[in-house]
């Protein structure tokens, strides 16, 4: 019973076929635009590989120097302590190494995070011009 029913459904269905040469030109229109959206997608990954790059090098870059001048950094913070705080007794050595590296890591995370995002943008700007 339940098939003469669904046969009586589909019996005035005619699916309008395409012509092959339709459907060829379709299926390519298709592929073109595949390999459009696939050549975009890995020229931003290899873009955003080598921004990634030239930031980490660039952070390394200035840790390393902000790690040789150490000595200086910490004499400035403990100079700015001592006079911003000059009724306050001295803290340890040890606490002026914690203050110092600190400072240093800060300094590293915001000249990465900003080197990644300039590189980022001049990318965009330089993109939009050609």
């Amino acid at each position: 019973m339940e098939d003469d029913q669904i046969r009586k459904l589909f019996e005035d269905y005619r699916p309008v076929l395409s012509s092959s040469s339709e459907f060829i030109n379709e299926t390519l229109h298709c592929l073109e635009s595949y390999d459009i959206v696939k050549r975009s997608l890995d020229n931003r990954f290899r873009l955003s590989w080598w921004r990634s790059l030239a930031s980490s090098l660039i952070g390394f870059l200035c840790g390393a120097l902000l790690t040789f001048y150490f000595p200086y950094i910490r004499e400035i913070i403990y100079t700015t302590y001592s006079y911003i705080f000059y009724s306050v007794p001295d803290l340890s050595n040890e606490v002026y190494n914690v203050l110092t590296w600190t400072f240093i890591s800060l300094c590293i995370i915001f000249i990465t995070i900003g080197s990644y995002t300039t590189s980022f943008t001049l990318s965009r700007f330089f993109a939009r011009k050609s």
